[in-house]
């Protein structure tokens, strides 16, 4: 590996890390965010009028009902793709398989055979698992605490194993001490393509009204429950609100 390469992929690594750090400020935050919102929102319903609330009643009661019918439908095609996609599941990717040996071989390098990031995917998660599966754990003497550690990483890693960031799975093995390869100019650009997804889960997030309100000044936080109350109910906060 050239002395370029391998300053290349340890930026591109740093980009990564700096972006994954970011984004799980955004998701640790958004849960206490909505909590925020949730009780601001109830304080203003509780000082409109009797008619403005009955209105809104009626429009959560509708909306609630469309949700439910929606949560049925999701979770009757869930059941059915459970059925026909069992084989699947990525969780059994647990070393032992006819073809770990071969996967092992060929991540520690020994086979020159370009392998595509499916295949890596598949590799790092074979040797993550054989460290953090929950099965593997029992009979290894590990304090409650260090079982507990271990399944959360394995967790973490069977969910970038199903989303291909191929980064995560990478930076994962790193921590446990694991052996990978050498950093290739693919794995650069798998880098890149989940460094871009990762910054489109931030926006995802960044354009919510709930994290609108949750970070802006006075001004941007009563435009975003403006925004709220005439979307989800029609109602404009400057003719309600005292």
């Amino acid at each position: 590996m050239s002395k370029q390469l391998k300053l290349k992929f340890k930026k591109i690594l740093k980009e990564a890390e700096f972006t994954q750090a970011d984004l799980e400020y955004h998701e640790e935050l958004l849960p206490e965010a909505k909590q925020l919102f949730g009780e601001e929102i109830s304080k203003i319903i509780a000082s409109l009028s009797p008619e403005d609330q009955n209105l809104i009643e009626e429009a959560d009661r509708v909306r609630q009902e469309a949700f439910q019918k929606e949560l049925e439908r999701r979770m009757a095609e869930s059941a059915v793709e459970a059925e026909t996609e069992q084989d699947e599941d990525p969780t059994s990717l647990i070393p032992g398989d006819s073809d770990t040996e071969e996967d092992e071989n060929s991540l520690e390098g020994e086979s020159t055979v370009p392998v595509s990031k499916a295949g890596e995917l598949k590799k790092m998660f074979y040797r993550i698992a054989e460290c953090t599966h929950p099965d593997k754990l029992s009979a290894k003497g590990y304090s409650k605490e260090e079982v507990t550690r271990l399944e959360n990483i394995f967790k973490r890693a069977r969910a970038a194993y199903t989303s291909d960031n191929w980064y995560q799975l990478y930076s994962i093995g790193l921590d446990l001490g694991i052996v990978l390869p050498d950093p290739s100019k693919e794995n650069i650009k798998w880098v890149k393509e989940d460094i871009k997804n990762t910054l489109g889960a931030i926006s995802k997030i960044a354009v919510l009204v709930v994290w609108v309100w949750y970070t802006g000044d006075d001004t941007s936080k009563f435009h975003a429950l403006q925004c709220h109350f005439k979307q989800i109910y029609d109602l404009d906060l400057l003719n309600t609100t005292d």
